[in-house]
């Protein structure tokens, strides 16, 4: 007589998934493994902890082990289950668009900080529209959101309907291309990161993420420059300019806003302390560039 195998619960495939995870080095296995087991069944992760004795069937089984098996051959969480979370909002991400980063959650709030009532902003390279459509949320101002892919831009507008914001004007556009209008703040988190750099990250990022939101198939500055070297053209007088760049890039940046002419220039830092954001105003025609 054949004996049943007992069926794994909740509590049991949560703990099996955590080992999986951290024994391939995951230093956030257990919150991964509850956000996979979650996804998979469809439940919110609070919802597992009402559910720990529950058993699962082996089609629910297998469905999960298919989600872990790509976590641990590098494919970023937020393609597996198709969402990531960004400050206020739960975005649809896909392999067209960039995964926003905690980190440029402070991007917004340097832009909170700045506008007022009335104000008009512009975002160059929205990707899953997450700055733009935060900015429109916790602001209260009309932003126009470029980007060069209709696929990201697909998405952003998906995410505006998700997350019930209005106020979004979606623009195809590399860069200042399709742009007429003046703006009293300019914000963008543009591919920063060199080729060399790029081919030296991780498995992770390189080979899921869009190259082209990512690196600048140069040294880091080309889209950084033609930003900077352009925004005089589409900023009003005393407008803002607000940048996220590499750690490594104070130095360049400084020397492409003064050039430009930009004044008040400050460096922000990130969550671990590293620069990640310039932030420069531009006094108008009366404004000269330096050397």
């Amino acid at each position: 007589m054949k004996v049943k195998t007992a069926q794994k619960t909740i509590k049991e495939i949560i703990a099996d998934g955590e080992r999986f995870l951290a024994s391939k080095g995951n230093e956030n296995a257990r919150g991964e493994a509850e956000t996979l087991i979650a996804f998979g069944l469809g439940l919110a992760r609070v919802d597992l902890y009402l559910s720990f004795d529950k058993p699962l069937t082996e089609s629910e089984l297998q469905k999960l082990r298919g989600y872990f098996k790509s976590r641990v051959q590098g494919k970023p969480l937020q393609y597996i289950t198709g969402e990531s979370i960004f400050r206020y909002l739960k975005l649809k991400v896909n392999d067209k668009t960039f995964i926003p980063r905690p980190e440029t959650e402070l991007i917004t709030e340097l832009v909170l900080n700045i506008i007022k009532k009335g104000d008009k902003v512009l975002e160059l390279g929205t990707g899953s529209g997450a700055i733009a459509l935060s900015i429109t949320k916790e602001g209260g101002v009309k932003v126009d959101a470029t980007d060069v892919s209709k696929d990201a831009l697909e998405m952003a507008k998906a995410n505006g309907k998700l997350n019930e914001v209005d106020g979004v004007k979606w623009l195809e556009s590399n860069w200042y291309e399709n742009i007429s209008n003046k703006y009293n703040v300019i914000v963008s988190n543009p591919p920063y990161v060199s080729l060399e750099e790029y081919n030296s990250l991780e498995k992770e990022i390189n080979e899921y993420e869009p190259e082209i939101g990512v690196t600048d198939n140069n040294n880091g500055f080309k889209c950084l420059k033609e930003i900077i070297s352009k925004a005089p053209e589409f900023l009003e007088d005393k407008g803002h300019l607000i940048l996220e760049i590499g750690y490594e890039q104070q130095e360049g940046v400084d020397k492409l806003l003064k050039k430009s002419g930009f004044i008040d220039i400050r460096f922000e830092k990130d969550l671990t302390g590293k620069i990640r954001f310039a932030v420069a105003s531009f006094e108008g025609t009366g404004a000269s560039g330096t050397e």
